[in-house]
C-alpha cells in the first residue's frame, strides 16, 4: 500500500497536479478511499498502456484482436455487420432552425481546414503553418513535422491537431499523456486549450448538417477524412489531446452525433473506416472510465463531461462489453451531478453564467438521447427545467447574456450553429424536451421584468429601458472559486440596449497568469476595493481557485411601484478589520429615470475605491467630479477623487480589445453615487 501511495504522489508531481490535489485536501480536510481508488485507477491504466506497448507494440491497440476482446463477437466482420450505426435515432429531427447560408459558408471553411477558435481569427490549420502570435509572442513553425496520412486521399491536406495556432507553440504528439503538463510556466503564451478546442471536433456537426441539407457527399466525406486524420495523428494515450478527460468526452460525443446525422451517407458503408472508428471509440471509452476527473471534495463540468461521454458511447455502441451496465451506472451518475452542480434555483454552482450554458447542454442532451427510454427521474427533469428558467430570466433581448464569472466560450454540441454569444437557441432545445405547458412557462419567463435567485445571489431587473443585474453570490464550486470572479456586489447596467457599465470578461486562463488575475480581480468589476486588497485573496500559482474570504453574503431585492430596491453586504474584507463589511444599497426610480447607489463601511481609516468599467465609445468626460457617458450623468457625494485609465475587455475567450475605460472613485467611509439616465 505504501508503495502505491508513493507511486501516486510521484505521478501527481509528474503530471503537474500535486499542488491542486494537496490544496483541495487541505481546504476540505477530506480524502476518501474512493479518491485513492480513482487516482490509482488512472495510475494503473497508464502503466498498463506503457507495458502493453513495450511488450506488444502500439499496433496492438489498433488490431482486430484488441477490438474483439472489447466486444461479444468472435470475428470482425460480424461486429461490423451488427454495428447498426445507420439505425441510430437518438436525436429528434430539426431541433433548431438553421441559417442555411451561414451553415454552408461555415462548412466550406471547415472543408478547407479554416478555423476561428478562442480568439484565433480565421486561420488554416496545417503542419508548418505560420502564426500571428499573441501579446508579442510567436513560436517558429516545426517544418519537419508532416503527419500520418494513411487511408486518406492524396488531395487531403492534413490538420495539425497538436498546435496552438495562436502562439505557434506545438506539443509533441509522441509524448505520453501522463508526461504532458496542461500548464507550464516555461512555455510562455502557449495555450493548450487551442488544440483541445479544435480536437473537440464540434465543427463536424456543421459538416453533417450541411450534408443533410444538400446531400453533397463531400461534406460527409470530410467528416470521415478528419476523423481518420485525427486517429492517425493522435495515437492512443499520446500527445496533448489525451491529457484532459473532459475534452475526450466532448470529442467522442461530437463524433457520434455527427455520424448519426449523416447515417444515410456512403460513409457508413466503408468497413475500413468503421473498423478504425470502432477501435478509436473504444480507446475513448477505456480512457474515460479510467481517467475520471472526480474527487470527493469537488466535481465540476469536467467530471460531468467525462461521464456524459461514457453515457453517449454506451448508448451508441451497445456492442461493447459492459455498455449496458455502464449506461445505467453513468445515467445514475449524471443524475447525482445535476443536484451537486446546480443550486435549487437552477443556476450552475460554478459562479459563471457561461459555464451554466455548457453544463445545461450536457444535462439536456443526456436527457434528449434517452427520451425514448425515459430513464431519467422526474426530479432530474424538474431541476433541468429550473436551469432553463435561469437562462430565460437572465437573457437579454438580443439573445446574449451578461458575463458573470469565467467565460471560456465552451459548449457541448454545436447543433444550433449560432454565434457563441447567442443563447436564445436553448429555448428551441427546451421545446423538444418539455411539454407545451412547461414550455409556455419558459416563454413567460422570457417576458418577466424581474427575477431573484437567492441561492445564486443574482438579481435582475429588465424593462424596455434598462437591464440591471447585481451579483452577490457564493464563490462557486463549494467555495473553491475556480470559475468565479471577485465581483461581489458588482452590477451590470444597460440602458436602451446600450452597454453602460460592464463586466469586462475573462480573456485567457494559463498563457498569461497576470492577465488571468487582472480580469478576475475586484478592480475589474463595478464594485468597491479596499486599498489594493482583493475581496477573495488569490493563491499563488493557482489560477483556478481563490481563498474563500467572502463567506457571508446577504441580499434583499424588492420590486416597488416605481422600480426596485436592493440591499446587500459581504464580509470579504473583514480579515483586515472587523469594521470592513461592505454594504451596498441600490434604488432605481423609473419615474425619475435614476439609480442611487450607497456604498458604506464602518471603518473610515483605509481608503476605498469604487471601480466602474465602461466602453470608450460612450465615455465623454470627467468634469466637476462628475462622469458623463453618452447622455448619462454620474455624480458622487463624499468622494476624494476620480481617476481614469484605459482598460481591456473580452467578449469571448481569447479575444481582447482595448476598448474600455476603468474609472476609480476614491472615498473613505461612505460614497453616494447618482446615475441619471436620459428619458
Amino acid at each position: 500500500m505504501i508503495k502505491k501511495i508513493v507511486s501516486l504522489i510521484l505521478s501527481s508531481i509528474k503530471g503537474g497536479t500535486l499542488f491542486s490535489d494537496m490544496y483541495h485536501i487541505i481546504k476540505y480536510k477530506k480524502f476518501s478511499f474512493k479518491d485513492f481508488i480513482v487516482k490509482y485507477k488512472k495510475f494503473s491504466f497508464q502503466k498498463k498502456i506503457l507495458k502493453t506497448i513495450k511488450n506488444l507494440g502500439m499496433d496492438y491497440f489498433y488490431s482486430e484482436n484488441y477490438l474483439l476482446k472489447k466486444t461479444n463477437y468472435n470475428d470482425i466482420d460480424s461486429f461490423i455487420e451488427n454495428l447498426n450505426l445507420k439505425n441510430n435515432n437518438f436525436f429528434p429531427e430539426d431541433i433548431f432552425s438553421l441559417n442555411d447560408k451561414k451553415l454552408i459558408n461555415d462548412a466550406e471553411k471547415f472543408c478547407n481546414h479554416y478555423f476561428d477558435l478562442l480568439g484565433s481569427g480565421e486561420v488554416q490549420v496545417c503542419y508548418g503553418m505560420k502564426v500571428a502570435g499573441i501579446e508579442g509572442y510567436a513560436y517558429r513553425p516545426a517544418k519537419s513535422k508532416r503527419g500520418n496520412r494513411e487511408f486518406l486521399p492524396d488531395n487531403y491536406k492534413l490538420i495539425d491537431w497538436s498546435i496552438d495556432f495562436k502562439s505557434g507553440y506545438r506539443w509533441n504528439e509522441n509524448i505520453f499523456y501522463g508526461d504532458i503538463l496542461s500548464y507550464d510556466n516555461d512555455k510562455k503564451a502557449s495555450d493548450i486549450k487551442i488544440p483541445w478546442e479544435l480536437s473537440r471536433c464540434q465543427h463536424l456537426i456543421t459538416l453533417a448538417e450541411s450534408y443533410k441539407l444538400t446531400g453533397n457527399q463531400k461534406y460527409s466525406d470530410e467528416i470521415k477524412y478528419q476523423i481518420i486524420d485525427w486517429i492517425n495523428n493522435n495515437r492512443f494515450g499520446y500527445g496533448p489531446n489525451w491529457v484532459c478527460a473532459m475534452d475526450v468526452g466532448i470529442r467522442v460525443s461530437n463524433w457520434l452525433v455527427a455520424l448519426e446525422i449523416i447515417k444515410h451517407s456512403e460513409v457508413l458503408n466503408d468497413k475500413v473506416f468503421l473498423r478504425m472508428l470502432s477501435v478509436s471509440i473504444h480507446h475513448h471509452y477505456d480512457y474515460l472510465i479510467n481517467n475520471l476527473e472526480w474527487n470527493s471534495n469537488l466535481t465540476s463540468n469536467h467530471y460531468l463531461s467525462d461521464i456524459v461521454g461514457i453515457f453517449f458511447i454506451s448508448n451508441y455502441f451497445p456492442h461493447f462489453k459492459n455498455s449496458s451496465k455502464n449506461k445505467t451506472k453513468f445515467k445514475d451518475e449524471i443524475e447525482k451531478e445535476i443536484f451537486k452542480q446546480t443550486y435549487e434555483d437552477g443556476m450552475d454552482f460554478e459562479g459563471s453564467t457561461n459555464y451554466h450554458r455548457l453544463v445545461l447542454e450536457l444535462f439536456a442532451y443526456s436527457l434528449l438521447i434517452d427520451l425514448k427510454e425515459d430513464n431519467f427521474s422526474k426530479d432530474y427533469k424538474k431541476r433541468l427545467f429550473k436551469m432553463f428558467q435561469f437562462s430565460a430570466k437572465i437573457i437579454k433581448t438580443d439573445g446574449t447574456i451578461p458575463q458573470i464569472g469565467d467565460n471560456d466560450s465552451g459548449i457541448f454540441l454545436n447543433l444550433a450553429n449560432r454565434k457563441l454569444s447567442d443563447h436564445s437557441y436553448l429555448f428551441d432545445l427546451a421545446q423538444k424536451i418539455f411539454s407545451k405547458k412547461d414550455f409556455d412557462i419558459l416563454t413567460n419567463d422570457l417576458r418577466k421584468n424581474y427575477s431573484s435567485f437567492k441561492n445564486a445571489g443574482i438579481h435582475i431587473y429588465r424593462s424596455k429601458d434598462i437591464y440591471f443585474l447585481v451579483n452577490n453570490g457564493p464563490n462557486g464550486q463549494n467555495g473553491n472559486g475556480g470559475h468565479s470572479h471577485n465581483d461581489k456586489l458588482s452590477f451590470i447596467l444597460d440602458h436602451k440596449k446600450k452597454n453602460l457599465l460592464i463586466d469586462p470578461g475573462t480573456y485567457l486562463y494559463t498563457p498569461f497568469p497576470d492577465m488571468r488575475n487582472l480580469f478576475r480581480s475586484t478592480s475589474s468589476h463595478n464594485t468597491v476595493m479596499v486599498g489594493n486588497q482583493e475581496q477573495n485573496q488569490f493563491i499563488k500559482n493557482y489560477l483556478f481557485g481563490m481563498k474563500e474570504n467572502c463567506s457571508q453574503m446577504k441580499s434583499l431585492f424588492r420590486i416597488t411601484d416605481d422600480g426596485f430596491t436592493y440591499s446587500g453586504s459581504h464580509n470579504g474584507y473583514k480579515r483586515i478589520d472587523k469594521g470592513l463589511i461592505h454594504k451596498r444599497n441600490i434604488e432605481y426610480s423609473k419615474s425619475k429615470s435614476s439609480i442611487k447607489i450607497v456604498d458604506s463601511f464602518e471603518d473610515s481609516v483605509l481608503q476605498k475605491n469604487l471601480y466602474l468599467i465602461t466602453k470608450k465609445n460612450i465615455f465623454e468626460e470627467i468634469k466637476n467630479n462628475q462622469i458623463f457617458l453618452d447622455g448619462v450623468k454620474i455624480k458622487f457625494r463624499n468622494l476624494i477623487s476620480i481617476k481614469k485609465k484605459d482598460f481591456p475587455s473580452s467578449e469571448a475567450y481569447g479575444i481582447k480589445k482595448n476598448d474600455s475605460v476603468q474609472l476609480c472613485i476614491s472615498f473613505n467611509k461612505s460614497l453616494e453615487t447618482f446615475i441619471s439616465l436620459p428619458k
